[in-house]
């Protein structure tokens, strides 16, 4: 993520320098655009993750099991 950051912040700075052309000055937005949007994305991964790990211990809980039988079930199936 550092790295994607770094890019995008050199993209950006690239876009405010005098001697760029209008061609490449539209190119590092546009892929400035996209770096923004590949973040987001990895960002939006990662919560997801955290989220999903955080329901683990809950649902392989005997007791928790037991109790939630079906909603158990489902979890195990896309936990694998």
């Amino acid at each position: 993520m550092q790295d994607l950051d770094d890019k995008i912040q050199n993209l950006q700075a690239m876009k405010n320098y005098p001697d760029i052309s209008p061609k490449m000055k539209k190119r590092s937005t546009e892929l400035c655009k996209d770096l923004e949007r590949f973040a987001e994305v990895i960002d939006f991964w990662v919560k997801f993750q955290k989220n999903w790990m955080s329901l683990e211990p809950v649902f392989t809980s005997d007791d928790i099991k037991q109790q939630l039988g079906e909603e158990a079930k489902k979890f195990e199936h896309h936990n694998r």
